[in-house]
C-alpha cells in the first residue's frame, strides 16, 4: 500500500487535489487535518493507494502529460495574478504546495 499526504494552504484547493487524486485511484485516509501556522490554516488529507491499483495504472501518454502541466501553469499563474490583487494574501505557501505535488508526482 502507498500513502501520502495532501496539502493545502486553502480548503478548496485541498478539495481540488483530493478530486485529482481520487481519480487517479488514491483513497481519502480520514479525515481533514487543519493545522494553523504562517499566519493562516493548512489543510491535509491522508491518502492511500492499493499495490494492485497502482500496477494497472496506464502510463499517461505524451499528450496527457503536456496537458496536465499546462493546466498546473495557468493554476500557478492565477494564483500569482491573485497575489498582485491583494498584497495581504499570502500566496508563497501556495505554490510551494503545488511544486511540492509536482516534485512528488515526479518521484511517483
Amino acid at each position: 500500500m502507498k500513502y501520502k499526504v495532501l496539502r493545502a494552504g486553502e480548503m478548496k484547493d485541498l478539495e481540488r487535489k483530493v478530486r485529482v487524486e481520487i481519480r487517479e485511484g488514491w483513497t481519502p485516509l480520514g479525515g481533514v487535518s487543519v493545522c494553523p501556522g504562517y499566519g493562516h490554516a493548512h489543510f491535509h488529507q491522508a491518502m492511500t493507494k492499493e499495490e494492485q491499483k497502482m500496477k494497472e495504472e496506464k502510463k499517461l501518454t505524451h499528450e496527457e502529460i503536456k496537458e496536465g502541466m499546462e493546466d498546473a501553469l495557468q493554476w500557478i499563474c492565477g494564483v500569482i495574478e491573485q497575489g498582485k490583487m491583494d498584497p495581504k494574501k499570502v500566496v508563497i505557501q501556495d505554490l510551494l504546495d503545488v511544486l511540492f505535488d509536482i516534485k512528488a508526482n515526479m518521484e511517483d
